[in-house]
């Protein structure tokens, strides 16, 4: 099997797209900043860096020699973003790119976020949907993408993927679902604003990781969209209820959702005709995993 190099790969989703890949049999190298990494398993190597190092390309490179595939997952995802998510986002995505370059792989796989559109004026959301990306994170984001196509080299194919709101074990606390879920278990009534009829797509992480697997596996390029299973804020509330069995109540704040109208119905057509993709978990086998570790 070839070799993969993941950058991010201690991180929420890289994770879980490290264990993926290993139980596809890729020999793969796990890059990381974090000294809180603890993986151990066999065809795995763990190589420590800074991506926005100067120097990252050359250390890097003398200490993997040959890959076939780099997948760049490695994020400041701090939102609306500062001066560290574009020197990550931005500069560390050209050195990512240009380590691609020096290694001479066939393919650099970039995460990216459905949001560099902006708020969605077309729906279901599709590869067309025009950019206009509303915060400096996804700015940084659609700029790496920017940077991918540009830099890498012409004969290296590039795969972007742009995901919504990924969910699952180890994502992050202060996220809508995780705080629902959260206020199940403690027993506490979940206030709304507005309606709760804003809609947001949720991806399960291990679709995430299984879109990654299959983009590596196709002879393929370009931007596709990876979703998940759209539901309302109300919606995911009765969902956490019911998967809890908590006997809480749903009480309405009374103050305005300035993203009431937001519908993030997005459509996996192009994923699913190219690289066979589909969401296997629904949004209530995700909230039954994450509750299973509570």
């Amino acid at each position: 099997m070839s070799k993969i190099l993941i950058t991010g790969a201690a991180g929420f989703i890289g994770t879980h797209v490290t264990k993926h890949l290993l139980a596809q049999g890729y020999d793969v190298i796990a890059l990381t900043n974090s000294e809180k990494i603890d993986m151990r398993s066999e065809g795995l190597t763990i190589v420590k860096a800074d991506i926005c190092d100067e120097e990252f390309v050359k250390k890097v490179s003398q200490v993997i020699g040959r890959c076939q595939t780099v997948v760049h997952l490695a994020a400041d995802i701090h939102v609306p973003g500062d001066e560290r998510t574009i020197q990550v986002n931005c500069l560390g995505t050209y050195h990512v790119t240009e380590l691609a370059n020096e290694l001479k792989a066939d393919k650099l796989i970039y995460m990216s976020s459905v949001p560099v559109i902006g708020k969605p004026t077309v729906i279901p959301v599709t590869e067309n949907h025009p950019l206009q990306p509303e915060t400096l994170y996804h700015i940084t984001k659609l700029a790496g993408e920017g940077i991918v196509n540009q830099v890498g080299r012409p004969e290296m194919a590039k795969i972007i993927l742009r995901i919504p709101s990924p969910v699952g074990r180890g994502m992050r606390q202060n996220a809508f679902l995780y705080r629902i879920i959260e206020q199940c278990h403690k027993g506490q009534d979940i206030l709304l604003y507005g309606a709760g009829g804003r809609v947001q797509n949720y991806i399960d992480v291990r679709d995430i990781a299984e879109a990654v697997g299959l983009s590596v596996e196709k002879e393929a390029e370009g931007v596709f969209l990876i979703a998940g299973e759209s539901a309302s804020n109300l919606q995911v509330a009765k969902k956490c209820i019911a998967c809890t069995n908590a006997h809480v109540q749903i009480v309405f704040s009374g103050i305005e959702d300035t993203e009431e109208t937001d519908r993030w119905e997005i459509s996996g057509e192009k994923a699913k005709e190219v690289l066979g993709y589909a969401p296997r978990y629904a949004l209530k086998e995700t909230i039954e995993w994450i509750c299973s570790e509570l």
